[in-house]
């Protein structure tokens, strides 16, 4: 096939694509050379969870996480207010009889 490609002027092209073939082979030897080294060692045994722990952890974590989402000023998230909604399609209009009541103006 090189006698072919140097005699239409593409060996250069021939070339160039043999040397990324052996660079890309390179490379995939060595990423499995990496993975096999990393597989030699067994995996440490974790700890045990304790699900009170767990539990407790969790609810500090998630009361902690909401303080900062509303703290005025400095959350994340400037609210206008956090409303708990059920499962499913919540309407919203400017009708007083909806879940969530917005200004008439504001509404469509």
């Amino acid at each position: 096939m090189i006698s072919h490609a140097l005699r239409f002027g593409l060996g250069a092209r021939v070339q160039g694509f043999r040397a990324r073939d052996h660079s890309f082979r390179a490379m995939v030897l060595a990423f499995f050379a990496l993975v096999i080294a990393g597989c030699m060692e067994d995996w440490p045994t974790p700890e045990p969870v304790i699900f009170d722990e767990f539990a407790q952890e969790h609810q500090e974590w998630r009361a902690n996480r909401r303080e900062r989402l509303v703290r005025p000023f400095s959350g994340t998230v400037l609210w206008m207010g956090l409303w708990e909604l059920a499962q499913g399609a919540t309407p919203f209009g400017s009708d007083p009889n909806l879940a969530i009541v917005l200004p008439e103006e504001d509404s469509p």
